[in-house]
């Protein structure tokens, strides 16, 4: 459930009870008195009542969707048969989309609503047809958007853009002449865009841009003479960013930024502001947030870094009342996640006392009366699942429940199918080296008595067994494990052998030494074992007066053998990386002027380099019957290679980054047909590449971090026919194949730890297996089930540094049932905190384009990164790509006519050198480039269909500028 309003005898909400999608429902407190208003989407499907707001004479109105017309307003009297749509303003299955509902009085609820052409106006409702209608079209020219609707002296006061004065600050009381623009606080065409209203003291407080002060503090009494700046923080046109704007007493409690202290905690009452406390002393940032006022304190959670590390504090509107509560988790770990709620005069949240993981607390007010409600679920650290090892579509892996120590577990990606092995006799402990072994999963573990030796496992608990005390006084630690045939082969310590290779059948009389290859208690120290699907197994040891060198077994001493002396004499030529392709075992190895790729058809003469101009190969993989892989090459950086078995050699596949240049391509990994992998080509930073295994067919997949900065794409996978990665910072990404078609999930565990290998990915049937690690549960094992349909298709994400602000715009390919996007942004492309909210189409299949003007930036900022989260009706979300700006003192990009037809006039006489010139379109392919010299007026023909692109021009000093640029 969720949505929940009450009007005092009952409580509305949206649930879906498994049969009939997200609908409107009532409680009165009571079973019978829980009923479902109405299926207004038939079936499965959703109409998704987001919000509810009353009228005051006990009905609630609320938007809801149906098929036949759309996203509209809906009133309800609490029963079935009183729940009904008022009107369709947005006619057929257009769609009203209201939002941003507030209460009035005298029974009129205002809120914003589209008209049906995409603009959004203020809105008037009495819970009839009749008086549900537009109060005033605020901007004749485009959406108004109006939003913040805040009630104060009867009046509702909020932000809009009329166009011609941009976002300012409006009052209406819910007729066509009490509805008009308050003040202009920036005067012109500029927006001050007032945002974080709230009343306390019979004022009205918000933050706002008036072009001269920057962002600061301003207060109203609800007439144009009274509205005006209440604090200038930061003298000069600066702005100190007041935001979490929350009533205390006569006043606001808030957060502000200036150069000595930091972002801090402030109180104002209109005519006198103080900093509260400096939390973090200096000119650092405690960064308070989760502010909540309860009687007569507000009380809040900021960071002092070295001390307490973020805490819950209170402050009674004075520095001096103003201080840490307590210290929840002491030392400088973080204590306080936030999620304030009160019940009486007793405050409830969320916290981390260092011992039993984030818990349910409550306070008084007072640090004795601070104290943990219960422990719901008592910590005992994290179970750090690792070893991860399919066998026929069960993952075997080592953790720790908390109990047992490191032991043996088994998932089919289910938490019923999810359970701990113990041992036949005795629970095998400390367990390493997991690897497949036919039916079984070999590993070395402990038991207690004996040390590390081999053991097996078919899942249960009587197949769990020691197959061999190899080494009866110490550990044998058996590993390079590699099966064929029925045969597992791998290396292991005997006291009179010395570290040899070994093979199992998977009983303790069929498990030997293969070869005592040194002789004596000297080891072969053989490694790298692969074993072929004839059955052979090959792997590097040194017989003394070779070095490391290929070595061939059949299972049987007289068959374990040295295959072949790649580097003649003492030298090694350290064979490694083995992969099978066709009737060949592939691997690298170095016959003394380098490593090569070399193969092996399992005799000395079919023994044989791969040869080519390249060096130094690694990343070797299967794809299409050809084998691919990432080495330097004669005249150009480490870049992608193919070879095909037909022959011995091996050509460059792409020159990346072209020239001397690495484009460092890795991470390759056949998905649906083609070759996913990591590249940079020296312009669009390290991104996802694709090749269908041609030159031609290679390119530029996705900029998921436009422009030279980079996403690090890794660890890509194939689950139910789409491909799952991860960025470099751990983001999941899913695809159907297509640009269009990559979405971020989610930042899967939003609360990170500190660990350099946080998420793994394993392909279990239909569903993906994550090991991933964050500071709530530890290291713990996840799952997702990929190819879900998501609400909304992304086109393209950009933005540019416009001056004083940041103009974004991004578009969708398709939107279902989608509410809002929330715009994040962040100084360090990791910690990103809401600045605003667009309201979404809700329905569309056709593209939208949604622009959105960032007018508050953070002083001094030179790098932003900014996100979008996605939230459809049902609650459910998906995530844009990342986006980082830089501010450039750049020449400025003019180009006409925009939109234009078959060419454009490109102007850089403000450009020096020769200037790089791309066009891309929405999904970041790159369609055209060429290089034009600067210091002249060019213009380009342009043979494109109709549709958006992108304009991207480079110079030689790194300076970059992008505009986008229509096609009619």
């Amino acid at each position: 459930p969720g949505g929940l309003y009450t009007d005092g005898s009952r409580v509305y909400f949206h649930a879906d009870d498994g049969t009939h999608g997200r609908e409107p429902w009532v409680t009165d407190g009571t079973a019978a008195g829980t009923v479902m208003l109405g299926d207004l989407m038939p079936g499965e499907a959703s109409s998704s009542p987001w919000t509810f707001m009353g009228l005051g004479n006990g009905s609630v109105v609320f938007p809801a969707t149906d098929p036949t017309h759309g996203r509209e307003l809906w009133v309800s009297d609490g029963t079935p048969a009183g729940t009904q749509r008022l009107t369709d303003l947005a006619p057929g299955t257009g769609n009203h989309s209201p939002d941003e509902l507030a209460y009035l009085g005298g029974g009129v609820v205002l809120y914003s609503g589209d008209n049906g052409s995409f603009n959004r106006e203020l809105y008037r409702t009495d819970g009839t047809a009749a008086g549900t209608y537009l109060v005033r079209e605020l901007n004749p020219s485009g959406p108004a958007n109006p939003s913040d609707l805040t009630l104060f002296n009867g009046v509702l006061y909020f932000r809009a853009n009329g166009g011609s004065q941009g976002t300012e600050l409006y009052r209406s009381d819910g007729s066509f002449g009490g509805t008009y623009l308050l003040k202009d606080v920036y005067s012109g065409g500029s927006s001050s865009f007032p945002q974080h209203l709230a009343v306390a003291g019979g004022q009205l407080f918000f933050s706002a841009n008036d072009g001269t002060h920057g962002t600061e503090l301003w207060v109203s009494d609800g007439t144009t003479a009274g509205t005006q700046l209440a604090a200038d923080l930061i003298t000069g046109s600066s702005g100190s960013n007041p935001s979490r704007l929350t009533p205390l007493g006569g006043g606001v409690v808030f957060n502000a930024y200036t150069p000595t202290s930091g972002y801090e905690p402030w109180y104002s009452d209109g005519s006198t502001t103080q900093l509260l406390l400096d939390t973090w002393s200096g000119n650092f940032s405690g960064n308070p947030d989760h502010f909540f006022t309860l009687g007569s304190h507000t009380y809040f959670r900021a960071n002092d870094n070295s001390t307490t590390g973020w805490e819950l504090y209170q402050t009674d509107g004075t520095p001096a009342g103003t201080s840490l509560l307590k210290d929840l988790n002491p030392g400088p770990g973080q204590g306080l996640l936030g999620a304030f709620g009160a019940l009486g005069t007793t405050l409830y949240f969320y916290a981390d006392n260092g011992t039993d993981g984030y818990e349910l607390w409550m306070s008084d007010g007072t640090s004795a009366g601070t104290q943990q409600f219960v422990a719901l679920n008592p910590a005992t650290g994290d179970a750090a699942p690792r070893n991860l090892t399919e066998v026929n579509g069960i993952y075997f892996f080592s953790a720790d429940d908390g109990v047992n120590g490191n032991s043996l577990w088994r998932t089919d990606g289910t938490s019923a199918g999810t359970q701990r092995i113990p041992g036949a006799t005795v629970d095998p402990q400390n367990l390493w080296n997991l690897a497949p072994a036919g039916n079984e999963v070999a590993f070395s573990a402990e038991d207690g008595t004996h040390g590390a030796e081999l053991w097996m496992s078919d899942g249960t608990a009587a197949g769990t067994r020691m197959v061999l005390d190899i080494h009866p006084s110490g550990p044998s630690n058996p590993n390079y494990f590699a099966h064929s045939g029925g045969l597992t082969f791998f290396a292991a310590t005997h006291p009179t052998y010395g570290t040899e290779p070994w093979v199992s059948d998977g009983t303790a009389a069929g498990t030997q030494l293969l070869k005592d290859i040194i002789g004596g208690s000297g080891s072969s120290s053989a490694r790298s074992f692969f074993a072929s699907s004839w059955g052979d197994g090959f792997f590097s040891a040194t017989k003394g007066r070779q070095g490391y060198e290929l070595w061939i077994t059949d299972g049987t001493t007289a068959g374990t053998q040295l295959l072949k002396d790649i580097r003649s004499g003492s030298n090694h030529s350290f064979p490694n990386y083995f992969l099978e392709l066709g009737s060949y075992v592939y691997f690298t190895a170095n016959p003394g002027s380098g490593n090569q790729v070399w193969r092996t058809d399992g005799t000395a003469a079919g023994t044989v380099p791969i040869t080519g101009s390249y060096s130094s190969p690694g990343e070797l993989t299967v794809f299409n019957g050809q084998l691919v892989f990432s080495a330097s090459g004669t005249g150009v950086g480490f870049e992608p290679f193919i070879h095909d078995p037909a022959t011995t050699t091996a050509s460059l596949l792409a020159d990346i980054q072209v020239g001397s240049g690495s484009s460092s391509a890795r991470e390759f990994r056949p998905v649906g047909g083609q070759l996913f992998f990591q590249a940079n080509d020296g312009t669009s930073g390290t991104e996802v590449w694709v090749s269908d295994g041609t030159t031609a067919g290679t390119s530029l997949f996705l900029d998921l971090n436009p422009g030279s900065g980079h996403s690090y794409p890794k660890q890509f996978r194939e689950v139910n026919g789409q491909l799952l990665f991860l960025s470099g910072n751990d983001d999941l990404y899913e695809s159907d194949g297509t640009p269009a078609g990559t979405q971020l999930l989610d930042p899967i565990f939003p609360e990170r730890g500190i660990s350099p290998d946080q998420f793994n990915l394993f392909p279990l049937g239909n569903r993906l297996l994550i090991e991933g690690e964050n500071l709530r549960y530890g290291r713990e094992l996840w799952t997702y089930t990929p190819g879900s349909s998501l609400p909304v298709t992304w086109v393209g994400f950009e933005g540019q540094w416009e001056g004083p602000t940041v103009e974004l715009m991004w578009h969708t390919a398709q939107e279902r049932n989608s509410a809002y996007f929330e715009v994040q942004r962040s100084q360090d492309g990791r910690l990103f905190q809401a600045i605003g909210q667009v309201a979404a189409q809700g329905d569309s299949d056709g593209l939208s384009s949604y622009p959105y003007t960032d007018a508050q930036l953070p002083p001094g900022a030179t790098t932003l990164y900014y996100r979008l989260r996605q939230v459809d009706l049902d609650g459910r979300e998906s995530w844009s790509n990342t986006l980082q700006l830089r501010r450039q003192a750049g020449p400025g990009l003019p180009l006409y006519p925009n939109p234009g037809a078959d060419h454009l006039y490109l102007d850089l006489r403000a450009w020096a050198g020769p200037c790089k010139i791309e066009i891309l379109d929405l999904q970041g392919r790159r369609l055209r480039g060429e290089t034009l010299p600067g210091g002249c007026l060019h213009r380009l023909t342009l043979d494109l269909e109709t549709g958006h692109y992108f304009i991207r021009v480079m110079d030689s000093q790194g300076r970059q500028e992008t505009r986008p640029w229509i096609r009619q």
